[in-house]
């Protein structure tokens, strides 16, 4: 059942992301929704739960972008993985550490797809609006990202105890 959770948590930042806060000009320059998503997973759930749900975002984020494809799979996978090998030498779960890790989920999402596209256009040219958008992407992730890392665990809490109450009230 908490794959199910995943998978409509996914579809619906996606469709929140791509039609709904693209009208106002305060997100203009606002990070990946499915960037915490993959923290959230890489910190909070099983290894299974985790890179499946990695995975279903990187493929439904490919399916939809004009980017090369596997491009944001690699990416969610890549993030999936450091976070959980980190998760043996670092507390990251520490609500100090929480707001940096999503931080630099987009730092690192970010220069992933600056890194593929000075592939693909055989030069490296980073402008001054490049960094600025990303700066200002790391910022909005360090304050709202928390808030949303740990609206999605509430929600999780939610479903598993409905789940649990529906399972029981079946079997009476």
């Amino acid at each position: 059942m908490n794959y199910c959770l995943h998978g409509l948590i996914v579809l619906i930042l996606m469709i929140f992301q791509t039609s709904l806060i693209t009208f106002w000009d305060i997100f203009k320059n606002f990070y990946n929704l499915q960037t915490i998503f993959v923290v959230y997973l890489s910190l909070f759930r099983s290894r299974w739960e985790g890179f499946s749900g990695a995975l279903f975002a990187g493929l439904l984020a490919d399916s939809l972008s004009g980017g090369p494809w596997g491009l944001y799979t690699t990416t969610y996978l890549w993030m999936f993985a450091v976070i959980r090998w980190s998760m043996g030498y670092l507390h990251v779960k520490n609500v100090i550490l929480v707001p940096f890790i999503i931080g630099g989920g987009v730092l690192f999402e970010n220069f992933i797809l600056a890194g593929t596209l000075a592939i693909i256009k055989n030069e490296f040219y980073f402008s001054p609006k490049i960094f600025h958008n990303i700066w200002i992407q790391f910022i909005w992730s360090l304050i709202t990202g928390p808030f949303i890392l740990f609206g999605f665990k509430s929600v999780q809490k939610k479903w598993e105890l409905w789940t649990v109450s529906l399972i029981s009230e079946k079997n009476r």
